[in-house]
């Protein structure tokens, strides 16, 4: 279900989605309400592109690469935080609980 369905999301709060292996990753925002900001993630952490997405559209907002990784936060936090595509995300110990 993602984020669909609530009417708020706490700065610095968001949804991430990890997958075993790279694939193709496409997300809509169907009953979604909050403006998103999408960041697809590669397996060395690295994000390699951005897609904003508006509430209740059906458009599909796909990776341009197969990524085992997309993290979803309010709509403009990336920009605000002046995260750039190219920048490194550390999981920290992710890995250790991850299967």
């Amino acid at each position: 279900m993602g984020l669909m369905f609530r009417e708020g999301l706490p700065d610095g709060h968001g949804m991430l989605f990890l997958y075993e292996e790279p694939r193709q990753l496409s997300f809509w925002m169907k009953n979604t309400v909050i403006p998103l900001s999408l960041a697809y993630i590669n397996k060395r952490g690295e994000i390699v592109q951005f897609e904003d997405m508006q509430p209740g559209t059906l458009a599909e907002h796909c990776s341009v690469a197969p990524v085992p990784h997309a993290l979803e936060v309010r709509q403009g936090w990336f920009r605000e935080n002046d995260i750039q595509v190219g920048d490194l995300v550390d999981f920290g110990s992710l890995y250790d609980t991850y299967p």
